[in-house]
């Protein structure tokens, strides 16, 4: 943990989250329902991109950043045609290193690529199960997928939970 990069614990960029409603373990009508709640530092959500949609353009790590509402950290890209946005961040990632996505993209931590170009025995992270969906396996903090074996059409992933 000694070489490890310095997380940013500043404010987010602003036009990257959305604010949260708490609601202090009260319902509708304002009465407590659930005890010993409430109180705390306000918090922003932010807005990860998972489905990384901005193919074949170039993006710099600015920093990265803590969120509250994860256990995993979120890096802050800055795309070469001028787009701010956030990915999930795995180990490896540091600051100003640039991450592609696409389909002959290098095999490093960050980069997006289909699971046809990536080889057998590679760890993972964010997977989509379906074109468009998003990244909805594999997604918390330190957490990662293996892929087995593959075929034309599908591929066999070990989950961290070691099921396939």
């Amino acid at each position: 943990m000694t070489n490890q990069i310095p997380v940013w614990r500043n404010k987010p960029i602003i036009r990257l989250t959305t604010s949260t409603v708490l609601t202090s373990g009260r319902n509708n009508l304002g009465h407590i329902t659930v005890q010993h709640r409430g109180g705390g530092n306000s918090r922003r959500f932010r807005i990860v991109d998972l489905r990384r949609t901005l193919r074949s353009v170039p993006a710099m790590i600015m920093r990265i950043e803590r969120d509250p509402f994860r256990s995993a950290p979120i890096a802050l890209l800055y795309y070469s045609n001028g787009v701010l946005s956030y990915i999930l961040a795995p180990r490896g990632l540091h600051n100003l290193r640039y991450v592609y996505c696409g389909s002959r993209v290098p095999i490093e931590p960050a980069n997006c690529l289909l699971l046809h170009n990536i080889p057998i025995g590679t760890y993972i992270h964010n997977i989509e199960p379906r074109r468009g969906l998003g990244g909805v396996l594999v997604r918390t903090g330190g957490s990662k997928a293996q892929i087995l074996k593959k075929t034309e059409n599908f591929a066999i992933i070990r989950f961290p939970s070691r099921r396939t």
